[in-house]
C-alpha cells in the first residue's frame, strides 16, 4: 500500500467556510478540505460545501432543510 499526498489549492473566499466546517465536524482545516473534495472535483468544492453546511444545519435543528 502507497500513501499519497495530494495539494490543491482553496479559493481564498472558501477559506473561512471549510474553517467553519472543520471547527464543527472536529477536524482539522486540511482533513475537512479533503473530505469535501471527495465529494467531487475542486470544481464542486461550493455545492460540496453548501451541502454538508445544510446537512450540519439539519443535524443541529432535528429537521429536513427544504
Amino acid at each position: 500500500m502507497k500513501l499519497v499526498e495530494v495539494k490543491f489549492e482553496i479559493p481564498e473566499d472558501l477559506e473561512p467556510r471549510i474553517a467553519a466546517l472543520a471547527a464543527e465536524m472536529g477536524l482539522s482545516f486540511d482533513w475537512a478540505a479533503q473530505l469535501l473534495l471527495w465529494d467531487g472535483y475542486t470544481t464542486r468544492l461550493r455545492s460540496s460545501i453548501e451541502r454538508a453546511e445544510k446537512e450540519l444545519r439539519e443535524q443541529l435543528t432535528g429537521e429536513v432543510a427544504v
